[in-house]
């Protein structure tokens, strides 16, 4: 009788024989068994559990050869809420599902994948000041199917903490093909959906996939931080996301003052997936709540499939919170953005520039992170006219120049990009003293100067449409008209304030 004893970490997978896991709720023990299928098995000799790191000897004690021997480590079975009665903590791999019935705490073990599959935890009562889901160190979470997360109520019957909550310094991070709803309680909530509470610091918040929905209690963000607290980066690169922050608070970024300590966050970045956030009373769609303090930059790219934000009275959609710091904002060209920072223009005068941060500047004056984006070229009390810096690609005709222009970004709160009317063209022409003094105006302020060429305007020369004309200046000079679908001309966007 031929005997190999062979030395195996966690599983056995061989030609002869094969062995998986299962982990039991002792998260440093696994039961050992040998695999369906395997050959031979009854001269398997295993033992039935072992330590986990520990050194597994199992002997076959057969007459055929063994080729070779594998280990296998297999997840382990779902962990039902209902049956907990005990504060918890999800170890790694671990796939937790069904209704949390008890008044207990749960938590992500550091550094753990943990599954969300069907999970609800909205039945924690009073005395219970924690988040539904806690996360003290670093943590992934994977969705499937649909979940709904709340946080429980102190004693008091406030709600301090978020729906779901990580620790400063820590990142958490979210992803999945599942849903998501998460938020401070139906009664008296003071904290974030996802992030911090009130007073109560948080870290990073990474979104990479899913569908999630995070609405803030009173002063706290959607996603970011409560009210009085910080929070760390907020990164979302894919999903389908909806924060909406309850009052005073952002809709995804900081919440609003209290607690004699001012609302911040880090660095915002979205670089893909579709975004609606919006801002409660006085907060930013994305950015600071009310009296904001200090927060990072907040970065849009063009990867986005779309990005909305909705502010509060007196906040800027991107950007700060009414009567806080000013938050510097970059949306890549071409970002579908349908709200951006606010308008908020000083004095315009012809020749200055619009900043990506909504604010109106002489040229070379530019705060740090903040780009030139228009040049002003008309005036007229506190309503003007600004030309993009540059054309829009190519020559098109005029219906398609009326749409390119009104998708021109960056886009702001409170300004309309457009095709120019005749009249809007002839009152910047003679702002610039000659339309050669136009034309040839914006390479001074980092911007492309327009052509010797058929720029179109927006008013078409007939009532009568089916003759579809429309009106174009040539800029050597001349106004003129031709058949709008079939000429194409040269278009640059133009920003009503």
């Amino acid at each position: 009788m031929r005997k190999n004893k062979l030395l195996l970490l966690l599983v056995l997978l061989a030609a002869v024989a094969t062995g998986a896991w299962a982990q039991t709720q002792e998260p440093a023990t696994y039961k050992i068994t040998v695999a369906e299928g395997t050959e031979d098995v009854e001269n398997w000799d295993v033992p039935k559990e072992a330590a986990e790191g520990s050194p597994v000897t199992a002997t076959y004690n057969g007459k055929k050869k063994v080729k070779s021997v594998k280990a296998v480590k297999k997840a382990p079975a779902a962990t039902d809420l209902a049956t907990i009665t005990a504060d918890y903590e999800a170890k790694d791999g671990e796939t937790l599902t069904g209704t949390l019935a008890s008044n207990v705490k749960i938590s992500i073990a550091a550094g753990a994948t943990v599954t969300l599959k069907d999970v609800n935890i909205t039945n924690l009562g009073n005395n219970c000041d924690w988040a539904g889901i806690n996360c003290p160190g670093d943590a992934t979470l994977v969705l499937e199917g649909t979940n709904t997360v709340c946080a429980g109520r102190g004693g008091d019957g406030y709600n301090n903490y978020p729906g779901i909550y990580i620790a400063p310094d820590k990142t958490l991070t979210i992803q999945g093909d599942g849903t998501l709803t998460a938020y401070s309680n139906d009664s008296q909530p003071y904290g974030a959906g996802i992030g911090g509470g009130y007073g109560i610091a948080c870290g990073n918040i990474v979104i990479n996939s899913g569908t999630i929905t995070a609405t803030g209690g009173q002063g706290a963000a959607g996603i970011g931080s409560g009210q009085g607290a910080g929070c760390g980066n907020i990164t979302i690169n894919g999903g389908t996301v909806t924060a909406t922050g309850g009052t005073y608070g952002a809709g995804i970024g900081s919440g609003g003052d209290g607690n004699g300590n001012k609302g911040s966050c880090g660095n915002i970045t979205i670089s893909g997936g579709t975004v609606t956030a919006t801002g409660g009373n006085y907060a930013a769609g994305i950015g600071g709540g009310e009296n904001n303090g200090a927060c990072g930059t907040i970065t849009i790219t063009k990867g986005v499939t779309s990005v909305k934000a909705t502010n509060g009275e007196g906040a800027e959609g991107i950007g700060k919170g009414k009567g806080g710091q000013d938050i510097t904002v970059n949306i890549e060209n071409g970002a579908n953005v349908t709200a951006g920072p606010t308008l908020s223009l000083t004095s315009p005068a012809v020749g200055q520039v619009i900043g990506s941060d909504g604010k109106n500047y002489a040229y070379g004056s530019l705060p740090t992170g903040v780009t030139a984006v228009a040049k002003i070229c008309y005036v007229s009390g506190s309503n003007g006219l600004a030309l993009a810096l540059t054309d829009e690609e190519g020559k098109m005709n005029w219906s398609t120049a009326q749409t390119t222009c009104a998708a021109h970004t960056p886009a702001f709160t409170g300004g309309t990009w457009k095709l120019a009317t005749k009249d809007e063209w002839d009152n910047m022409i003679n702002a610039a003293g000659s339309y050669t003094n136009l034309r040839d105006g914006f390479s001074s302020v980092g911007g492309t100067n327009m052509l010797e060429d058929l720029y179109w305007s927006s008013t078409e020369r007939d009532s009568d449409v089916s003759k579809a004309r429309a009106y174009y200046f040539n800029f050597i000079g001349n106004w003129s008209f031709v058949n709008k679908e079939a000429i194409a001309g040269y278009v640059r966007a133009c920003l009503a304030f």
